[in-house]
């Protein structure tokens, strides 16, 4: 049952706003996506979980208010972890003894809600720490996730992504052309742009 002083809503997770649904002392979130089979894939879609559920705390928390939420270990790992840092003085990451050891779930728990300052024109230092709470936002637009999830679908969708190793085969390439030469090999760039490596 539910305790007399709870109260249960439902709401879609990124579409509700944040500022109707009051104040919290802790926010805690233990949602996890519906697994494809792509590993690269559900670790995504877990950090749009944990990241909605961030942008509720950063609303919903007052100064000195906890956030526990669970994510897939991936890529977009780090970036929720520098996003808690903005919002809490201290952020752990916790496994629960019950969890399976190949099990890539941890829990993020953030202590002690930072005040929100003020921000003043001309504080170069408060927009700074300002700038990953307004990437929260950001990443979960629709157009930004429809085109990450397809580039984890191995779909290509507008310009396609470049690839460091790529890049770094077409140097090898240029520096062979003009190796013993005095001049200096052209970029992979403009080698690429003008369609055969080493290209003058």
């Amino acid at each position: 049952g539910v305790a007399p002083n709870a109260e249960m809503r439902q709401a879609d997770i990124f579409t509700v706003d944040p500022a109707i649904l009051g104040r919290f002392d802790v926010v805690l979130t233990d949602m996890a996506p519906s697994t494809i089979g792509s590993r690269a894939a559900d670790q995504y879609n877990s950090y749009l979980l944990f990241m909605a559920a961030v942008k509720i705390a950063a609303v919903t928390l007052p100064a000195g208010g906890s956030f526990v939420g669970k994510i897939f270990q991936g890529a977009e790992f780090e970036e929720a972890r520098r996003a808690l840092r903005e919002l809490f003085e201290t952020v752990r990451i916790i496994k629960p003894e019950a969890s399976r050891k190949e099990s890539f779930e941890v829990f993020l728990v953030g202590l002690g809600r930072r005040a929100v300052a003020p921000r003043h024109r001309g504080d170069r230092a408060r927009r700074r720490r300002a700038r990953p709470l307004d990437r929260l936002g950001r990443d979960l637009r629709p157009d930004a996730v429809r085109r990450r999830r397809a580039r984890l679908a191995g779909r290509r969708t507008g310009r396609p992504a470049r690839s460091s190793s790529s890049a770094s085969a077409r140097w090898r390439a240029c520096w062979r052309r003009y190796r013993g030469s005095a001049a200096r090999p052209p970029s992979p760039r403009r080698a690429a742009a003008r369609g055969r490596p080493g290209a003058t």
